[in-house]
């Protein structure tokens, strides 16, 4: 009986010795992976994604849901390339998930590597379009700047959870994941609503308009505070030199989202800083 149990003992040890075995040599091997990639000056990170975070909105009133990748870990370690990735929507029922406006659940992308001039004297000169030789001859800083890329995907159904996978293709491989838990709100007014969010490089606007009818609305703000990514803008004011006004033509069940970006990087703002006006559309 003894010789049995000594054997038994053996065996789940052998057990217990291989599959913590294979789980620490795979931390191992990540972790020599990730330090192999900063070595090389390859930095990816997300606010949303990482491994498996998951992102839980019980509010979801249906429209687009966004995440972004970043080209830095910090304001010091800044990839100097461009990274391409592979981006892959799989819902938990098997519906469509659809990334960047597209018809597919799968899309890839290059989150660009940019330098610019970077005055960090106070002589009060504008720099923004000095090219590295001016910069550098002037005594200016050209300077690696943190790149962003903003994606979203569309679902249709009410209650879902969206799995998303980051796989970047090149220089090198580092994969990050996270879920989304959508929990769609039936006490939503059907109606034109606004919603305004702040990530670390940028603040996002998105207007949507729930009802039945397409609507059309005229937004505006202070364009000392925020400065709006004028592409693919048509219709819009100026107010000493800069957008302060858009007006919009919403379809029905969709939304519009802009990219604004602060003066005052230190600055908090909220949906307080703009105005909504439904006008009549033409």
């Amino acid at each position: 009986m003894r010789k049995y149990l000594i054997m038994i003992v053996i065996f789940l040890g052998t057990i217990l010795l291989i599959t913590n075995g294979f789980t620490l040599a795979k931390y191992v091997s990540n972790t020599v992976w990730n330090y192999y990639l900063n070595s090389q000056g390859f930095y990816l990170s997300s606010d949303q994604l990482g491994n498996n975070v998951k992102n839980v909105n019980n509010v979801w009133d249906g429209t687009s849901i966004h995440f972004n990748l970043k080209n830095n870990i910090n304001d010091a370690l800044v990839t100097d390339y461009d990274i391409k990735y592979k981006v892959t929507c799989i819902l938990d029922d098997g519906s469509d998930c659809k990334v960047n406006g597209t018809d597919s659940n799968v899309y890839y992308g290059t989150l660009s590597s940019y330098n610019s001039c970077v005055n960090n004297t106070n002589d009060g000169v504008d720099t923004t379009d000095f090219d590295k030789a001016t910069c550098e001859v002037k005594g200016y800083d050209w300077v690696i700047q943190k790149a962003t890329s903003d994606i979203y995907f569309d679902v249709e159904n009410d209650n879902v959870t969206a799995n998303i996978e980051v796989v970047t293709t090149e220089p090198y491989e580092k994969k990050l994941t996270g879920t989304f838990i959508l929990k769609k709100d039936k006490n939503l007014i059907e109606k034109t609503d606004i919603l305004y969010q702040s990530f670390s490089n940028y603040d996002r606007l998105t207007v949507t308009n729930s009802s039945d009818t397409k609507k059309c609305v005229k937004i505006n703000w202070d364009a000392n505070k925020l400065r709006i990514d004028n592409e693919n803008i048509t219709n819009y004011n100026i107010s000493n030199g800069y957008i302060n006004e858009i007006i919009l033509e919403i379809p029905s069940k969709d939304n519009l989202s802009y990219i604004f970006y602060k003066v005052d990087k230190d600055a908090t703002y909220d949906i307080n800083e703009f105005s909504l006006l439904e006008i009549e559309c033409n």
